[in-house]
């Protein structure tokens, strides 16, 4: 009875786990970067929804585009009013791209200043934990003020 009642449970079993190991370490392929986005979802596939920098969203623009160029069909007027909505869209896209650039400019210059500034401390100093203390706040007051900026650049 119990060797009946251990066949019944070994074959209903779920599957064990995939015999493939460099799907289990690398989890799966990586997802394509969309070149001409067809629609919003491949955008968000690839950058994930809550993305919001400068580059997800001009991906999203362009695949609004697309939807709205086969919207549109041979309409004049539509294909007009959705190519003056698609160059909007990019200049605030460029604009907001500056904007990034300068934030991660600012933060890689004061980064940079602080990790010079961190590699001639003098580990014999009497005040060294002192020192070091401080440079590493400085290090997360420039990356609260990068992360500050980036959310400025993005909302425009």
């Amino acid at each position: 009875m119990l060797v009946i009642v251990g066949l019944v449970l070994a074959t209903t079993a779920p599957a064990g786990p995939s015999t493939n190991n460099k799907l289990d370490a690398y989890g799966g392929p990586t997802p394509v970067k969309p070149t001409n986005p067809r629609s919003k979802a491949q955008c968000d596939k690839y950058y994930s929804a809550a993305n919001k920098l400068s580059e997800a969203q001009g991906c999203r623009a362009t695949a609004a585009y697309y939807v709205a160029k086969k919207a549109c069909a041979k309409k004049s007027a539509c294909l007009k009013a959705a190519k003056r909505r698609f160059t909007a869209a990019k200049a605030k896209v460029a604009k907001q791209a500056k904007a990034e650039k300068a934030c991660q400019d600012a933060y890689t210059k004061a980064l940079n200043a602080i990790d010079a500034q961190l590699a001639a401390l003098d580990p014999n100093a009497p005040d060294y934990d002192a020192q070091r203390t401080a440079l590493e706040n400085q290090q997360t007051a420039a990356g609260t003020t990068q992360q500050a900026c980036i959310k400025k650049a993005q909302s425009g």
